[in-house]
């Protein structure tokens, strides 16, 4: 069996493109995703506050905490303390927030 210059240089090509896909991912180049990174929390909302508008929020606690973090918005699962994640808007731009102690 005698293979043409044009399958044998699609051959190569080929296992050159698996070989370089299996070196990288060997010595961790290639980053796979887990399942608790694409953990999608939960869906806020805000609450503005408008002078003569009543609001109503329940009076029971959500199961997330919310803290500053070199100047961003982290949440943290009351549940599962190994769950955590920037608080990010519908465009995927992370909330800023500042740290002030109060006198």
């Amino acid at each position: 069996m005698k293979l043409s210059h044009q399958t044998q240089l699609l051959i190569v090509a080929i296992v050159s493109l698996v070989t370089t896909v299996f070196v990288l991912d060997y010595y961790g180049y290639l980053r796979h995703s887990r399942e608790v990174d694409a953990i999608y929390m939960a869906e806020f909302s805000l609450i503005a506050n408008v002078p003569g508008q009543d609001q109503f929020v329940s009076h029971i606690a959500s199961n997330q905490r919310a803290r500053c973090v070199e100047n961003y918005l982290v949440l943290e699962s009351s549940e599962q303390t190994t769950v955590t994640g920037l608080l990010v808007d519908k465009r995927k731009r992370p909330v800023r927030c500042q740290f002030t102690e109060e006198q």
